[in-house]
């Protein structure tokens, strides 16, 4: 039932997305807007993925454990949707544009890293996967922490006004890698430290 409700939430903002075309984003900012929105929903995601963790540990709450895919696709989804709206909206498919973008732009740069670290995590967010990779499945995840370190230089990169409001996901991230390595240390048989 948990489930089934998230993952109808998980579309909300997909829904206010599409609702905000029509009745707040001007013609000309359609664009931009589609990119942008993604592209913070792909964040927050990402981190609700993160605190999952701390909560059960914390609450003794084990049962969410079984929402944790459900929110890393959402993360996973509104970030190749913002991958999608930006090549499609700004570039209009042109690969070798889009290419030599990559290359020059680290703001771009690190936005792609980003979403390639998600990919592996997306592609064996399964139960076959975690039973074929046992342990290693684990380590794998971890990825999780590089792929939002990225994407906040990515977010931090954008400039002086996306700097104000990253600075809060910055600390939320920290808080939870700090809470991540501070229980690794006093529990290292049961996270495998």
């Amino acid at each position: 039932m948990a489930k089934a409700a998230l993952l109808a939430l998980t579309f909300a903002p997909a829904a206010m997305l599409g609702l905000g075309i029509v009745t707040i984003a001007p013609y000309t900012f359609y664009p931009r807007y589609m990119v942008n929105n993604t592209g913070d929903w792909g964040l927050r995601f990402l981190v609700m993925t993160m605190c999952v963790t701390p909560v059960r540990r914390l609450t003794g709450w084990h049962d969410i454990i079984q929402l944790r895919r459900t929110l890393g696709l959402a993360a996973f989804f509104y970030s190749a949707a913002h991958l999608v709206f930006w090549a499609a909206l700004e570039w209009s498919f042109r690969m070798g544009s889009m290419v030599d973008r990559v290359v020059r732009d680290p703001f771009i740069a690190t936005g792609t890293v980003a979403f390639a670290l998600l990919l592996p995590l997306a592609a064996t967010s399964n139960r076959a996967s975690m039973s074929w990779l046992g342990r290693r499945w684990r380590s794998l995840h971890v990825l999780t922490y590089v792929a939002a370190g990225v994407a906040l230089l990515h977010f931090w990169l954008k400039g002086q006004f996306a700097e104000l409001s990253v600075r809060k996901w910055i600390a939320i991230v920290a808080v939870l890698l700090g809470f991540r390595l501070l229980w690794a240390r006093r529990h290292p048989r049961r996270t495998g430290a």
